[in-house]
């Protein structure tokens, strides 16, 4: 039998791993699906494969713009944004 996949999937952004890592362990022993990230351009392919219902992201960023990401991300994704200032 399949094992059901998590009904709440999250891309966690944060080019901190000592930040990142903690945090998705949390959130996966709670349930979720998590897949993490360093940048906002590795984000862009989860987009369509993983397809997140949330984004945790980082404004921070090394790259994109955090804020111009937000910007762009409400226009191609379904995914609530919530963006750690």
């Amino acid at each position: 039998m399949e094992t059901p996949m998590p009904s709440i999937r999250i891309a966690l952004v944060d080019d901190e791993p000592d930040f990142r890592q903690p945090v998705a362990r949390y959130l996966r022993k709670r349930g979720m699906a998590v897949h993490e990230v360093g940048s906002v351009e590795e984000l862009q392919p989860l987009l369509s494969e993983f397809a997140p219902n949330i984004i945790l992201l980082d404004v921070g960023l090394p790259g994109e713009s955090g804020l111009n990401a937000v910007k762009r991300l409400r226009e191609e994704s379904k995914a609530g944004i919530f963006a750690n200032l």
